[in-house]
């Protein structure tokens, strides 16, 4: 018998498969599927099996994994300065579902991409600086970060040849990448391979699922649940009278213990207490002797400011005074020269029919209108001086006001001492 293989090719960036088959095919003829270079991971997604030891089995390391290591590390400002850096010499990982990775192969090699992220990451801020400033076309990368490695080893690149996996695997790249391998793999969890299939072979199936015996199995599975929760229940419940019998234990040796503790604290404060009382009483007598002394000194301070206080009330009662007899007096001046004013105008409306020369009753005039302009300004110098005298007023009120309000906080200061005083005696005394 004559036997053709066919292969299945898949595109990566497309995610298109491409079948080729054999064409012209006679009988007997075997037909062999090939899956091709795929890791587990596709073959469980897309045919439902796996390959225990696959040559072409990969695995995937995250970007933000990465970018999540370089920001723990260094900062988060480093990490977005060198990531466009990167992109800019057109270098990508491999894109799925809006995420981007890098795989490692079955034999451990990282893809040149994650070399070359690493090693950018990882350069000084002169090298990189450099090497931003050389970047200007995007056919140039080889020779940009061959030019930083032939001055850091002292090797020769062409612009033709391709940069070697030898020379970006610095030991610090390597350190990184060994703590990338313990980041990932802290993600299946804890357990080991091991213990997964200890849990296996624990599994309560042991036959494999047949077809038109559903209702058979659901009904077992639900008198294994229903007698799983009933041992669950059980042991609960004896974990719970442990529980108690164990707290009661406790509470027990725990009263003892405080039992004997409170007999020895009597002894000790029957003790201090004695010692206590004979400094109180030192310690009253000595208060009471600054008492009598505060006291003292708080009347006399209290008198004075009592005289300040009359003295400032006479003097502004004085002042009062004086200005109310000013304005009388200022009334009745004014009042005078306007009667007399008045009995002058009647006296030329009446005989100004009988004057016959101008001139004499223009100079009669005149005094009179001096005199008015000489009372409109007086007015207005009083009125000046009345605005003057409240704001001197409205300034004094404020003074008299933060004078009251500072002898009433020193009040309340000492209030607020003598109740703190009370309070410590009362609390000495208990």
């Amino acid at each position: 018998m004559k036997t053709r293989f066919t292969s299945y090719c898949f595109q990566r960036t497309s995610y298109i498969a491409y079948i080729a088959s054999a064409p012209s095919l006679t009988k007997d003829v075997e037909v062999f599927n090939i899956y091709g270079s795929l890791g587990n991971a596709a073959l469980l997604h897309r045919y439902g099996f796996a390959e225990p030891n696959n040559p072409f089995d990969i695995v995937n390391i995250d970007l933000e994994l990465v970018l999540k290591w370089d920001c723990s590390l260094l900062s988060n400002r480093h990490c977005r300065s060198r990531l466009p850096l990167w992109r800019r010499l057109d270098l990508s990982g491999s894109e799925s579902e809006d995420s981007e990775y890098f795989d490692i192969s079955f034999g451990g090699e990282p893809e040149m991409e994650l070399l070359s992220l690493l090693y950018i990451m990882l350069l000084p801020d002169d090298t990189c600086h450099k090497l931003d400033m050389t970047i200007c076309t995007k056919d140039k990368v080889n020779e940009n970060i061959g030019m930083i490695l032939s001055e850091k080893h002292d090797i020769t690149l062409d612009k033709s040849s391709e940069i070697s996996k030898e020379l970006l695997l610095t030991e610090k790249v390597c350190s990184v990448l060994l703590a990338l391998a313990d980041i990932r793999e802290s993600c299946y969890g804890l357990k080991s391979i091991d213990e997964d299939m200890e849990a296996l072979k624990r599994c309560c199936m042991k036959e494999r699922k047949l077809y038109h015996s559903l209702k058979e199995e659901e009904e077992e599975e639900e008198e294994e649940e229903e007698e799983e929760k009933k041992k669950k229940e059980e042991e609960e419940e004896e974990e719970e009278e442990e529980k108690k019998k164990r707290r009661r234990r406790k509470e027990e040796e725990e009263e003892k213990k405080k039992k004997k503790k409170k007999k020895k604290k009597k002894k000790k404060r029957r003790k201090k207490n004695k010692k206590k009382k004979k400094k109180r009483r030192e310690e009253k007598k000595r208060r009471r002797r600054r008492i009598r002394k505060k006291k003292k000194k708080k009347k006399k301070k209290r008198k004075k400011k009592k005289e300040r206080r009359r003295r400032r009330e006479e003097k502004k009662k004085n002042k009062k005074r004086r200005r109310r007899r000013r304005k009388e007096e200022e009334k009745k001046r004014r009042r005078e020269e306007e009667e007399s004013e008045r009995r002058i105008l009647e006296k030329l409306r009446t005989h100004a029919t009988e004057l016959v020369e101008v001139e004499h009753f223009r100079m009669q005039i005149k005094p009179l209108q001096e005199r008015r302009r000489r009372k409109e300004e007086e007015e207005e110098e009083e009125k000046r001086e009345e605005e003057e005298k409240k704001k001197k007023k409205k300034k004094k009120k404020k003074k008299k006001k933060k004078e009251e309000e500072e002898e009433e906080e020193e009040e309340e200061e000492e209030e607020k001492k003598r109740r703190r005083r009370r309070r410590r005696r009362e609390e000495k005394k208990e």
